[in-house]
């Protein structure tokens, strides 16, 4: 005997409620599809309930302070200098 895969798929359906609403979320220079207060949790900034990393992803970390096309040595110490003491 068979089984008739498409008369069980078509009769056991999920209920989508109990899963969270996620979205894409952009933290640490990568985007990853968590709900809001998870991506806010994590310092994150939430793109929005059903958005998608693959479609919208995250805008690019501009490490380029002065705009002359590279990273120097001055921008990175600047970037340090930022970062405050170690607790």
């Amino acid at each position: 005997g068979g089984s008739d895969c498409s008369a069980l798929a078509s009769s056991s359906r999920v209920d989508p409620a109990p899963w969270p609403k996620i979205g894409a979320c952009c933290t640490n220079d990568m985007c990853v599809m968590l709900d809001e207060e998870m991506c806010t949790y994590v310092g994150g900034s939430h793109l929005g309930l059903g958005t998608d990393c693959m479609v919208e992803g995250c805008p690019e970390v501009c490490w380029d302070i002065n705009g002359d096309g590279s990273v120097g040595v001055d921008e990175v110490l600047h970037v340090l200098s930022l970062w405050g003491p170690c607790p």
